[in-house]
């Protein structure tokens, strides 16, 4: 229920012209958390994707939003396989490497988020994106399927506090 409570939530609170490149942000805090971009691709893309192809939107450019956000959380991610593999294979620190991939990912990430959210307002102001009744459509399906419960919110939260406060990758994801 943790995708389902972000959509609704995602939905809820930002109109159809920021979709896009809320749907970036959301993948890259999703595969941030999880240190999975196929993961988050494979579930909270999936939903994105089909609450894009419902809102009217292109299904590429969507897919690219989703891609796009997913490749950097888990580039960023102290979770991540490659992230932990590649400073074991240098001799250096996960942090240390995390804080130099900075200098190649924020950039790529601004781009991104400049042009989705470019698409987004020219998609939304060319009335090529679905009404306000539709978006109400979609929120009213999600709390029919869905009992959207505070504790559903818990496992973010036990990751995200593991990956700030640097705790060992296993037991995280464990807990």
């Amino acid at each position: 229920g943790v995708i389902p409570l972000f959509l609704y939530w995602g939905l809820k609170l930002l109109s159809p012209s920021m979709f896009l490149v809320s749907t970036v942000l959301i993948c890259a805090v999703f595969s941030l958390m999880t240190g999975t971009s196929f993961g988050t691709i494979g579930t909270a893309g999936l939903a994105l994707l089909g609450v894009g192809e419902a809102l009217g939107f292109p299904t590429g450019l969507t897919a690219g939003a989703i891609v796009s956000g997913a490749y950097f959380g888990d580039k960023m991610s102290p979770l991540s396989d490659t992230t932990n593999l590649a400073p074991i294979a240098a001799g250096s620190k996960l942090y240390d490497h995390i804080g130099h991939m900075f200098y190649t990912t924020i950039p790529g990430c601004i781009i991104c988020l400049i042009v989705y959210t470019i698409a987004g307002f020219s998609l939304a102001g060319g009335g090529a994106v679905a009404t306000p009744e539709k978006v109400d459509t979609i929120l009213t399906t999600l709390e029919g399927m869905f009992r959207f419960n505070p504790l559903v919110i818990l496992p973010p939260i036990i990751v995200l506090y593991g990956s700030v406060r640097k705790k060992p990758t296993i037991p995280v994801m464990l807990i």
